[in-house]
């Protein structure tokens, strides 16, 4: 049987790691083919993204944090961060949620389940931080 896609050659043990030979073994491919795979793949919609970092607003806030003079000023900052509703915490636990949504739409559920876990520690996180 052989792979669907054309780059995953043969590997010698040389210098590969565990998982490059487990999977060579299995006659799958590793995490890294499947990202690089994508990559290639969806690169006409890349292209069409935004060319700003997605953290970039989330920067923005952490240069405000630094501005705080007062306790007021610093809780004023951590709830648009961290605080309920659309602050950077709920709208990254939304982006997971959405993501997994997706997943599921597209008969993929061991990845659905992992952005659903992701976004229950976010959630489990968020409700440990003071705000």
């Amino acid at each position: 049987m052989s792979l669907p896609h054309p780059d995953f050659e043969l590997y010698d043990n040389v210098g590969r790691t565990t998982e490059q030979v487990t999977t060579h073994r299995e006659n799958r491919p590793t995490v890294d083919d499947r990202h690089r795979w994508a990559a290639y793949d969806a690169r006409e919609f890349s292209a069409s993204l935004p060319t700003g970092d997605a953290g970039h607003s989330i920067s923005n806030w952490t240069h405000q944090v630094y501005r705080a003079r007062s306790a007021a000023e610093l809780n004023t900052v951590t709830q648009a961060v961290l605080g309920d509703g659309h602050s950077g915490l709920g709208e990254l636990h939304l982006f997971l949620e959405t993501a997994a949504e997706w997943c599921e739409r597209n008969h993929e559920p061991s990845l659905a389940a992992r952005y659903r876990q992701h976004a229950e520690e976010l959630s489990a996180l968020g409700d440990q931080l003071p705000t």
